[in-house]
């Protein structure tokens, strides 16, 4: 078995807001497209479709929320009430064109050749 380590960059962001949790949160969700399991299972048996399909599901600047995970809720096992949710955001169609044109900028020039 081949493993293959790559190294991406991740930014985590705490803000601590004066205004309501759920107003917030709620506002948040309304900017953002949301794509489901189903819209990405989709992908597979009809690629054109979904690729259409998922282009309507785009909020703010193209974004959509992939996975909520309440992180309040769990706090909640260790006896701490807290307000705190994680989204994982991105862009399917974004990710897609970056990978092809990683795959088609390969050196072209006569220097490789031997």
């Amino acid at each position: 078995m081949e493993t293959i380590e790559k190294v991406t960059p991740v930014t985590h962001l705490s803000i601590k807001l004066k205004n309501d949790f759920e107003k917030f949160t709620t506002a948040f969700q309304n900017l953002a497209g949301k794509i489901t399991k189903e819209d990405l299972d989709n992908i597979a048996k009809d690629p054109e479709g979904a690729r259409k399909h998922i282009e309507t599901l785009q909020g703010y600047q193209g974004l959509m929320i992939f996975n909520i995970t309440e992180h309040g809720a769990l706090l909640a096992l260790a006896g701490q009430k807290r307000f705190a949710r994680q989204y994982m955001l991105g862009n399917p169609l974004m990710t897609i064109m970056r990978h092809l044109l990683n795959m088609t900028s390969h050196q072209t020039s006569s220097d490789n050749l031997e």
